[in-house]
């Protein structure tokens, strides 16, 4: 009933790639457009080097192989993209720690920056390293194996295990509807 799956940004980049979907290096996984009656996010967002996308929560489940859409999403944090680019006229330059608290470095010259900071003086040549933390691990917290449409396949099981047919089962789970052969 209860389950976890842990992805890597990698995990989720690859995944994504092989449903023509690129975002580029992943940074954050996010519910998104709000939660469903049962609890269940109604898309998830994926946002990435190369912008965000927002996908249907069963697509990103199929996408996945997660066992069911009613899951939280929890992701820790460790390290950074690296860009280099050239300092600017006021030699500041703004990191992001793993707490994601902002700090402001005044710089002389160039700085190796690592984390919270700065750790070697390089060279007299001005270069920059912008830091946008990312995710080192996207972990699913979920319940259930299904879609959410109001039958619990365990309990169909249940059910069936006492003898229940499937028309008896189906009426128990959606209360005043017809069966019919088409």
């Amino acid at each position: 009933y209860n389950w976890v799956r842990i992805l890597t940004p990698e995990q989720i980049e690859e995944g994504l790639k092989k449903s023509n979907l690129d975002v580029g290096t992943v940074k954050k996984v996010e519910p998104w457009g709000g939660f469903g009656v049962s609890g269940r996010p109604i898309f998830i967002k994926v946002t990435g080097s190369k912008g965000s996308i927002e996908i249907k929560s069963n697509n990103f489940r199929t996408i996945f192989d997660l066992p069911s859409t009613l899951f939280v999403i929890e992701q820790s944090s460790s390290g950074y993209n690296v860009e280099k680019t050239r300092l600017d006229r006021t030699n500041k330059v703004t990191v992001i720690n793993g707490n994601e608290q902002k700090k402001t470095i005044d710089l002389n010259g160039s700085y190796l920056v690592s984390g919270n900071d700065i750790i070697t003086k390089l060279t007299s040549d001005p270069i920059v390293l912008n830091y946008q933390q990312s995710a080192a691990q996207i972990k699913f917290v979920g319940q259930g194996w299904g879609h959410g449409v109001g039958m619990s396949q365990w309990g169909a099981y249940g059910l069936a295990e006492k003898g229940y047919n499937y028309e008896q089962i189906l009426k128990h789970y959606y209360q005043g509807v017809n069966i019919e052969t088409w």
